[in-house]
């Protein structure tokens, strides 16, 4: 088991508008630039990679609420206006994503954010690291465990202080109706 690394601080990252890049064979790719100024990283990433995070998050953490991904127009072409949109819907999906402080401290946000996609055997080797996380789903949760037992201030533990509490609200219950009653 791991050790809790403790939580990592908010961030924020920027999604800058596309940019059209030409590819050796098929039509070309609408390429964002992700910046996350507090860890001074830059990355360029296409529609894909962040598809590829979203998917990653989603089967690692089967429970979590993982942010809405952004809908595509089925033609894969935008008007200038709908490319605006899509832009500030993927930096919501990523600004959503570093907000959440598992989401943010995971393997794969972390990948995304600051794996630069320009050494392509680098990012490649990196991003199949990723994929092979052996704590995926039900794995990862089996591996969350409560770090000392939680107590309260006279060192009784909690769930036996809400069990004595729980007794004697009902105690003060039957007591209440039994007056009631003899009114």
């Amino acid at each position: 088991n791991a050790e809790y690394m403790g939580r990592e601080p908010y961030f924020r990252v920027t999604v800058s508008a596309p940019e059209k890049r030409k590819r050796t064979l098929g039509k070309p790719k609408n390429v964002y630039t992700v910046a996350t100024a507090a860890k001074q990283w830059c990355v360029l990433r296409e529609e894909e990679d962040f598809k590829w995070l979203y998917e990653r998050l989603s089967i690692k953490f089967p429970c979590v609420a993982i942010p809405i991904y952004p809908l595509k127009s089925p033609s894969g072409y935008f008007p200038a206006d709908e490319t605006e949109d899509h832009r500030r819907e993927l930096e919501r999906f990523i600004g959503e994503v570093v907000r959440h402080p598992l989401l943010r401290s995971t393997i794969a946000t972390i990948h995304f954010l600051s794996s630069d996609k320009g050494a392509k055997k680098v990012w490649a080797a990196s991003r199949k690291n990723v994929e092979k996380d052996p704590l995926l789903g039900k794995a990862f949760f089996r591996t969350v465990a409560c770090a000392v037992t939680p107590e309260v201030n006279g060192g009784q533990p909690l769930l036996d202080e809400y069990g004595l509490h729980t007794l004697q609200s009902i105690d003060w219950a039957v007591n209440v109706e039994g007056s009631a009653v003899a009114l």
